[in-house]
């Protein structure tokens, strides 16, 4: 259910981002996303963009602390 999580992640409810950013093996799970051995289609990738996307709007600070 791809899309129907990214939705729940991008209808910017902020108990939701929090959640999110708060908990690191949470960001570490969407993050994987990204590593090279685990290909995936084009519409997975727009969807994890998606929810990065808001995450960069909505929760910058902590963002920006778990990619650093």
């Amino acid at each position: 259910f791809p899309f129907i999580a990214c939705e729940i992640f991008t209808c910017e409810i902020d108990v939701i981002l929090k959640t999110l950013v708060d908990d690191d093996e949470l960001m570490g799970l969407l993050f994987s996303f990204l590593e090279p051995n685990h290909p995936h289609s084009p519409l997975l990738a727009g969807y994890f963009s998606k929810v990065v996307v808001c995450l960069m709007l909505r929760k910058t600070v902590p963002l920006m602390s778990y990619v650093q």
